[in-house]
C-alpha cells in the first residue's frame, strides 16, 4: 500500500449518499470507497454489470 501524495488522497468522512442498485455508474464518475475501515475518494475507471472498478485518488 502506498501513502497518498496529495491531500485529496487522505481518508475522508462518508458523505451519507449511498449508491443503490438503481444508480447508473459511468466511467469518470467520482465515488467514495471503503478500504481498511476508512472512506477514500475514487474515480470509476470501468464497469461490468453490477460491479465498478475504481482508482483511488491521490
Amino acid at each position: 500500500m502506498q501513502s497518498p501524495t496529495t491531500a485529496e488522497g487522505l481518508p475522508t468522512d462518508p458523505s451519507g449518499i449511498w449508491i443503490d442498485f438503481d444508480t447508473t455508474l459511468e466511467t469518470g464518475m467520482r465515488a467514495l470507497a471503503l478500504s481498511h475501515g476508512r472512506w477514500h475518494r475514487t474515480v470509476i475507471v470501468g464497469t461490468d454489470g453490477d460491479y465498478a472498478e475504481v482508482h483511488f485518488i491521490g
